[in-house]
């Protein structure tokens, strides 16, 4: 008796072969797309890291700054003045924070990029990037990373018994001075006066403000408002990004993709206004 055969059903090692290369593709399709996410992740993580960097930072800058010239008792600077420096790279202040009616050595508070990296005091860091420094007498405090840039700018009275700001008397619209020290006098920066500090005011396109003298001399006790901008950049740089805009911290303008190192990170600008409430401005 004849045994009926039954068809045997399976692949041929061709068929596997397909099989396998298809699988090995749709692996390789999944890992560049997880890739993919994980760097936009990383990137996303990165600037949201740099933006706390940068807020908190220029939070706890503005907050202590609008205490300079505290003084309870009123004896606190019978010798001394609340702003002892004004430049456009570095601010130092003091307030009687204890309340006993002297200025020691730690109520005395300066901010500006570390020295050794910015050797030639532009408040732009020489190699791309560096910490923000807090001063507190002689010691000195790190206070966020990555920073590139930092600037300050100067309102003020013309005289000691003046209530309002000086103002540019012969500009179109007579907005007030926002200014930096220079030989000795006060120089603006909103040179078209039109009230905004940008690009506009750098004529002949050096990246550098063309600021102009007021003729009002540098009384560092007339200072009544301070304007900070701190540029920050990414920890790690993106091959695949380039930063095409432009930035204005106080009188420079940084532009990213004119420097072949800076022009991968990304940046994040940010500027506050502070009213010094304790020397006669609120």
């Amino acid at each position: 008796m004849k045994r009926l055969k039954r068809k045997q059903y399976g692949f041929t090692l061709v068929e596997l072969l397909i099989g396998m290369i298809a699988g090995i593709i749709l692996l390789g399709s999944l890992y560049i797309i997880f890739k993919a996410q994980l760097k936009s992740y990383n990137l996303q993580s990165q600037y949201i890291g740099m933006q706390n960097n940068i807020r908190i930072a220029l939070t706890s800058i503005a907050k202590e700054i609008r205490m300079a010239g505290y003084d309870p008792k009123g004896t606190a600077f019978s010798s001394i003045s609340p702003i002892s420096i004004a430049e456009e790279y570095e601010i130092s202040f003091a307030y009687d924070k204890n309340k006993d009616g002297i200025i020691e050595s730690n109520e005395i508070i300066s901010y500006r990029l570390k020295p050794n990296d910015d050797t030639d005091n532009n408040g732009i860091a020489d190699n791309g990037a560096t910490m923000l420094i807090r001063k507190i007498g002689s010691t000195l405090q790190p206070l966020a990373d990555n920073i590139e840039a930092i600037a300050f700018a100067y309102a003020f009275i013309n005289n000691t018994n003046d209530k309002i700001l000086a103002y540019n008397a012969t500009g179109t619209n007579k907005n007030i001075y926002w200014a930096i020290p220079y030989n000795n006098y006060w120089y603006n920066l909103d040179v078209n006066d039109d009230g905004k500090i940008d690009k506009k005011d750098d004529f002949n396109n050096d990246n550098i403000i063309d600021i102009t003298n007021t003729g009002i001399p540098i009384i560092d006790n007339n200072i009544r408002a301070i304007k900070i901008w701190i540029l920050v950049r990414s920890e790690h740089a993106d091959n695949n990004f380039i930063d095409n805009n432009s930035y204005v911290i106080g009188r420079y303008i940084i532009t990213p993709k004119n420097n072949p190192i800076d022009k991968h990170y990304r940046h994040w600008l940010l500027s506050i206004t502070v009213k010094l409430r304790n020397m006669g401005l609120n």
